[in-house]
């Protein structure tokens, strides 16, 4: 993804776009009236790679497509708001080896053979140009769907383009669609949705994915990229979820998405728009909040419950703690999609964009290389918790907590700058991160019982025999507690390994 300010790029080795999803009937039918009566084009692309997706995997396609009688070639990034393209016009539909050269994918070409098409699109296209405030934006409505092999995934996209004026213009109106309409921003392009068709992904809950930094890029360029990474995982979930996906990994990992794009806010905060962050802070906060409770009874329910109601007397007092938990979980899952659904989650997709793209750093400030800015955040992270956990109270399960949390952050922040340390200490990342992943789930079983003991009688209000289930339920629960001790016990030797790892930056 290219970040706004390289805008300057020649008009045609760039395209700026917005892409919106149609998320409901209603949707559809104002984006029908965005295109108004424009024509309908038929157009199939064909994707090109090489057997081993050396393309893909450098963040470019090759693709060729005809348009009506119309054949073209283009070289394209994958992934971004403002992208490089490269457009050319074919006489017939094989593509042209002599136009690649001078792009971005022709070092990665081992020859003209190692090239074969590995999916199709075909839409039907309406677009229409309008003039806005001394600028003009394309408007165009896809229909259709990809083609993988015998895999087939829809497509129906609000896309806006930027024929000229200035990149806020998009934003604009996407803050005018998405306010009034089910229009989702969306962050994957059709080549990404090919690619992940054809290797049986699309559809499957989103995972950040390991990605190592240049140590050249600046600090901020560094955050624009894992803001945009934290933001693509977090709508490509949240689109699973508000879709009705029932499957339990989706919410996990939009609430990863979440805590690692705070994660990233606060280790590059030094670098940021302090009132920016202060005000999409406070709304991640709350879209965290409106997950919390679903996680909560989801862990409730699958790592306390189930393993632990078979040994239960009472069988029937304990079906009906299980059926209480049932139902809130319901409750909960659908305050997420809720949440998800909602133009307040919309316009946080939205504004989080325009601030990544529009420049998130504070003018005139420093902005070092990210190798060099690496070193000091992550020192100060493990210092901050180094000196939590020496003077841990591990009776204390606020502060358990709080330290839990510091170990992820601790976590996450080593993740980001994967790669980033001396060549001499790369064999010490591995068990770095292993003993903070042993330390925050040593923590985070700690802390599941203690929320599972507060959400008990919360839950138990609803019971029909109280007496009965609130028995069984002490009895499930109970066993954690009884266990406790010895988790501590664990936790407090995974943190003995933390403080002992040596740092790997």
């Amino acid at each position: 993804m290219v970040a706004m300010s390289e805008l300057d790029a020649p008009a045609s080795l760039r395209e700026v776009e917005l892409k919106l999803a149609i998320g409901s009937p209603e949707a559809r039918a104002a984006a029908d009236r965005e295109v108004g009566r424009a024509p309908v084009r038929s157009l199939e692309t064909i994707y090109y790679d090489t057997p081993r997706r050396r393309l893909h995997g450098a963040g470019y396609s090759l693709r060729l497509r005809r348009d009506g009688e119309d054949w073209s070639q283009s070289v394209k990034a994958e992934a971004g708001f403002s992208r490089y393209e490269n457009d050319r016009t074919l006489r017939g539909g094989l593509p042209d080896f002599s136009l690649l050269e001078g792009t971005p994918i022709w070092p990665l070409l081992d020859g003209e053979g190692a090239l074969a098409p590995v999916f199709v699109t075909r839409v039907r296209r309406q677009s229409r140009r309008r003039d806005r405030d001394g600028g003009r934006i394309e408007y165009s409505l896809d229909d259709g769907e990809v083609i993988a092999h015998d895999r087939v995934w829809p497509i129906l996209e609000l896309e806006l383009e930027l024929k000229a004026g200035a990149p806020e213009m998009l934003f604009a109106e996407g803050r005018r669609l998405a306010a009034d309409e089910a229009f989702v921003p969306f962050f994957m392009s059709k080549a990404e949705r090919g690619f992940a068709l054809a290797d049986g992904l699309l559809g499957e809950p989103v995972r950040f994915g390991s990605q190592a930094l240049s140590p050249d890029v600046s600090a901020l360029a560094a955050f624009q990229t894992l803001a945009r990474r934290c933001l693509r995982q977090l709508s490509l979930n949240a689109e699973l979820i508000a879709g009705g996906s029932a499957r339990l990994e989706a919410v996990h990992q939009a609430r990863t998405a979440l805590r690692r794009l705070r994660v990233a806010m606060g280790v590059f905060a030094g670098l940021l728009d302090p009132a920016r962050l202060e005000s999409l802070g406070a709304e991640l906060k709350w879209l965290s909040g409106e997950f919390g409770p679903a996680r909560n009874l989801d862990v409730l329910l699958l790592e306390i419950f189930q393993p632990r109601a078979e040994e239960v007397a009472d069988r029937d007092g304990a079906a009906a703690f299980g059926q209480l938990l049932l139902t809130e979980q319901g409750r909960a899952r659908e305050r997420a999609r809720a949440a998800l659904a909602s133009p307040r989650f919309r316009l946080l997709l939205l504004e989080t964009a325009r601030w990544i793209e529009a420049g998130p750093g504070l003018p005139g400030e420093a902005d070092p290389p990210v190798g060099e800015f690496a070193a000091g955040a992550l020192e100060q992270r493990r210092h901050a918790l180094a000196r939590r956990l020496k003077s841990l109270d591990w009776s204390d399960a606020v502060a358990r907590h709080e330290a839990r949390i510091a170990a992820k952050k601790m976590r996450y922040a080593s993740e980001f700058f994967v790669g980033l340390g001396p060549k001499d200490r790369a064999d010490r990342y591995r068990p770095f991160v292993k003993s903070l992943s042993e330390l925050q789930d040593r923590l985070g079983g700690l802390n599941d019982v203690a929320v599972a003991e507060q959400m008990a009688p919360e839950i138990l209000v609803n019971a029909k025999d109280a007496a009965r289930t609130a028995y069984a339920a002490g009895l499930i629960i109970g066993r954690d507690l009884a266990a406790a001790e010895r988790l501590t016990k664990k936790a407090r030797r995974a943190g003995r390994t933390f403080l002992g790892a040596p740092a790997w930056w």
